[in-house]
């Protein structure tokens, strides 16, 4: 069976873009949490969702996607990984964090572009890492790295990164 696919090319965008993570939108993830995406992007959750704000330390949060592709299988499947840390190595950190590691979550990335992707958008993200501690030197982390997975079978749509429609997005404490 032969893929229509429609091509139009990409040209070399301006240079207006930074890399790096501001913050992590997070929710308890259910099946049909999401619009479906259309070309390329989610506008908007299936009902009225309230998601948490978690900000992150500039430079302390990455986002990336893995193509893992079999020719043999014919099949193509994109792992997400979002790793992040939260600073803070206090009972009631280690008790917000230790529930989003026991979740699975829907997850929207904002960049430091203010751009929103949706991670896990079909099946959700779920914790497959992290550390915690206090560090050895003055400067080292004092907190928790969390390490969030999705498997799926397309690249994480952008999507909402403020209140509208039916998500709302709370404050950062």
């Amino acid at each position: 069976m032969a893929c229509n696919a429609t091509l139009a090319g990409i040209g070399v965008p301006c240079k207006t873009k930074i890399g790096g993570v501001h913050k992590v939108l997070l929710s308890q993830w259910s099946d049909g949490f999401w619009n479906a995406a259309t070309s390329g992007a989610i506008d908007d959750c299936a009902a009225a969702q309230t998601v948490l704000t978690y900000e992150i330390a500039k430079g302390s949060g990455s986002f990336n996607q893995t193509v893992d592709a079999s020719l043999e299988n014919g099949a193509v499947a994109f792992t997400q990984e979002l790793t992040f840390n939260i600073a803070g190595y206090d009972a009631s950190t280690i008790s917000e964090i230790h529930e989003v590691m026991q979740s699975r979550l829907a997850v929207v990335v904002v960049d430091m572009n203010g751009q929103g992707f949706v991670m896990g958008a079909l099946n959700g993200a779920e914790c497959s890492g992290g550390t915690a501690g206090v560090g050895q030197g003055a400067s080292d982390l004092h907190g928790l790295q969390v390490t969030l997975t999705a498997i799926e079978n397309a690249p994480a749509p952008t999507g909402p990164s403020t209140t509208g429609g039916n998500l709302t997005v709370t404050v950062a404490p």
